[in-house]
């Protein structure tokens, strides 16, 4: 398996910080893809060598599903690549605040690992409407645990999901949007190209398991 294999994973295992950073104040986004209905975006991202990347497309499943599966943070080892273990932290506002603990367990380079801020930003109180959830580092949370031995502490990792109902609810619109340094040190275009190339995999994932019990049936 290549390196660049591995760093698709790592984007696959990281589930944006403030919708704010996706907007049109930044540089213009570029279509770099489109592929299965999903179109992929790139941009430059202020003060660093790697790019945001941007994804549009639509899931076949309703928002209640798709989202389950994004707030289903125990079950990361077996829905995302490459995840060895995921542990909750904490959590404020009644849940409305996550932390969690990520490793990565990662072939050729050494594994990975990182705390998360993750914030729902908004969930629809009649079932209906928007979801948004965004992440950033939080390397520093108190009870985060310290750099472990011959894993890589990535410090670089924000983003965020929006889900839209479409088809009378039917289905899902999603924007999902992320930038990840993973603290490589390969070249920067192979680690762009590599991210670029992970964000399809990403919602081939919600794809799949927004169809599976128990997330299907989420209300």
């Amino acid at each position: 398996m290549t390196k660049a294999t591995w760093i698709r994973g790592l984007a696959l295992g990281t589930l944006l910080f403030s919708p704010g950073l996706a907007s049109a104040d930044g540089p213009a986004w570029e279509l770099r893809d489109t592929t299965d209905g999903l179109s992929i975006y790139n941009r430059r991202h202020p003060g660093s060598p790697i790019q945001e990347v941007k994804a549009e497309g639509t899931v076949d499943a309703p928002p209640a599903a798709v989202w389950a599966v994004l707030r289903d943070v125990a079950d990361y080892p077996k829905t995302m690549p490459y995840t060895k273990t995921t542990s909750v932290l904490g959590q404020e506002q009644g849940g409305k605040i996550l932390y969690y603990y990520t490793a990565l367990d990662l072939p050729v380079i050494s594994d990975r690992d990182y705390t998360l801020r993750v914030v729902v930003d908004h969930v629809p109180t009649d079932g209906s409407g928007i979801y948004q959830l965004s992440w950033t580092a939080a390397n520093t949370y108190p009870r985060a645990p310290p750099p472990l031995r011959h894993y890589v502490r990535v410090s670089d990792v924000s983003g965020f999901w929006r889900l839209e109902p479409v088809a009378g609810g039917r289905a899902t619109r999603v924007v999902y949007f992320v930038h990840t340094d993973p603290a490589s040190a390969l070249p920067n275009f192979i680690i762009n190209k590599a991210n670029s190339d992970a964000v399809p995999k990403v919602v081939d994932a919600l794809r799949e398991w927004a169809k599976k019990p128990p997330y299907v049936s989420a209300k």
